[in-house]
């Protein structure tokens, strides 16, 4: 079971953070994606943000190892300030980050995740995911796929 807390003001629902189940296997392998939707015009930063911004960051509290992010090729965004150019390492639209992790007690797993949204200005943001149960050998073929698919972005 999934339960959600978002710890930043709802800013219009700028950035939509969902978690995708794509298979819990035997051996306790779970393999998922965290997908953000992110409103028009926004958008935010990749793990090394560039010149500006702030790092997106996912941190795991609770009995897993083996923890791994595929990160998805960001965009680079040109800022113009007194006729400097800024680089930074953005995501727009929609992104899926696929995950893996073993499970070693299905109890009691939070995910934490910080990331500033931003346009004109940047609005930082925290959003923690807790896990109280995940179901025993399980499969999505269609998410497994849509996660498998962003693996190679």
């Amino acid at each position: 079971m999934l339960h959600e807390i978002s710890h930043a003001q709802n800013h219009d629902n700028l950035v939509n953070i969902n978690f995708m189940l794509g298979s819990v296997q035997q051996s306790n392998v779970v393999s998922a994606g965290i997908k953000f939707i992110i409103k028009k015009g926004w958008h935010i930063y990749y793990k090394n943000p560039g010149d500006m911004g702030l790092p997106t960051t996912f941190t795991w509290q609770g009995n897993i190892k083996n923890f791994d992010i595929h990160w998805p090729a960001p965009l680079q965004h040109v800022d113009k300030i007194n006729s400097k150019d800024f680089y930074s390492n953005i995501y727009t639209d929609t992104i899926i980050f696929p995950i893996s992790f073993t499970i070693q007690d299905n109890k009691n797993v939070t995910l934490k995740i910080n990331y500033a949204v931003c346009n004109t200005t940047c609005i930082p943001q925290s959003k923690t995911l807790m896990f109280n149960e995940l179901p025993n050998d399980f499969l999505d073929h269609k998410i497994l796929n849509l996660i498998n698919a962003w693996k190679s972005k």
